[in-house]
């Protein structure tokens, strides 16, 4: 009976783990999907269930009810199959040998924000929430991204610059970020 105490606390301390990490990780990323990555999705969705019911099967065999045993076994592979979307966004990062480069995306005033590519192939980004941030770039402002496509495909980006001149903006300082390209010099306005 010890033996099945025991394998109930480690599944809670996994559990507990998981859930801080769901939890935690997003502040602590600098890095995100440009969309959501769909095919991503049946993937966590098969690993839930493969953790569900692997850990139904080790409590059964270990005796516990059988109630008991799918309750932990459903948590269980619930969050392991969460935990596995911030899990594959840095396994996606680390194990891409390109790096991040940096690409002109065009800021469509949207709700959300729109980043557009200038660049053709390149990923549409609506990410940031419309505010005065935003607003003050006015129409066609142009700002780098840092982009990545990763090991498994997925585009995703750092929003580190970003943040840190959202934040500069709030503070009442000069943005560094947004700038409006200048016209050409044939559509210049005639005096």
């Amino acid at each position: 009976m010890s033996n099945l105490k025991q394998m109930k606390a480690g599944i809670a301390v996994v559990f507990v783990a998981l859930v801080a990490y769901m939890v935690v990780d997003p502040m602590l990323s600098r890095e995100v999907f440009t969309t959501e990555p769909k095919r991503l999705f049946p993937v966590l969705a098969l690993l839930g269930i493969v953790a569900s019911a692997l850990c139904v099967w080790i409590l059964r065999r270990a005796e516990s009810p059988a109630g008991e045993a799918t309750m932990v076994g459903v948590m269980l592979g619930l969050t392991i199959g969460a935990a596995g979307y911030p899990t594959a966004l840095h396994l996606n990062r680390l194990l891409d040998g390109a790096g991040l480069k940096s690409y002109e995306y065009r800021v469509v005033l949207a709700e959300p924000v729109v980043f557009e590519p200038v660049e053709s192939g390149l990923p549409k980004i609506d990410y940031f929430k419309r505010t005065a941030y935003w607003e003050r770039m006015g129409s066609d402002a142009r700002i780098t991204v840092k982009l990545r496509r990763g090991a498994f495909g997925f585009w995703q980006f750092n929003i580190d610059d970003i943040v840190t001149d959202i934040r500069r903006f709030q503070r009442g300082e000069k943005p560094q970020l947004g700038v409006t390209p200048p016209a050409p010099a044939g559509d210049a306005p005639k005096p």
